[in-house]
């Protein structure tokens, strides 16, 4: 059974809040300052963020507030969208790689082995309510991957969403 099925049963009020992560790595060379670059091409962390804040009908928010998306269009970085082009969230996710440090909605920690190798880990964190997530019939697909935290009366609730 699905950790989406799971809140379903648990009839929990839809204003409940539902934290979501996302996190992916990868060793690095981190002496030569690049490492941040190497883990935003070589991860996919970018591509997901994308898809998850240009999904349609789910209200996201950033660990710390405020629409992900809508930052990026005060920012004024997504002015360029060629109206014309079918891809927004592959626009959105080619913004984001270019603009990396400026859009402050994935972070990245390197942990040093040694002098000059370590592992650079990107994660995005996004808060939502369950009435989002279960109201959404692309929520399933959208945050297949991510892992959920829900606080239940019963104690937290974490999961890593399915696409089933």
């Amino acid at each position: 059974m699905s950790g989406f099925n799971n809140l379903r049963e648990m009839n929990l009020d839809p204003s409940t809040e539902v934290k979501l992560s996302y996190s992916d790595g990868i060793d690095v060379v981190h002496c030569h300052g690049t490492h941040v670059e190497a883990a935003v091409e070589q991860t996919d962390v970018v591509e997901r963020v994308a898809e998850v804040i240009t999904t349609t009908g789910i209200k996201i928010e950033g660990e710390y507030g405020g629409n992900p998306l809508d930052s990026l269009r005060d920012s004024m970085l997504l002015d360029e969208y060629p109206r014309d082009f079918s891809g927004f969230a592959d626009f959105v996710a080619d913004v984001m790689r270019e603009n990396f440090y400026d859009v402050e909605c994935i972070e990245h920690h390197t942990e040093q082995y040694d002098y000059k190798r370590g592992f650079t880990t990107l994660t995005a964190n996004f808060k939502t309510t369950i009435g989002e997530l279960l109201n959404n019939n692309a929520s399933h697909f959208t945050f297949s991957g991510w892992d959920a935290s829900v606080k239940t009366p019963a104690g937290n609730l974490s999961f890593t969403v399915s696409a089933s």
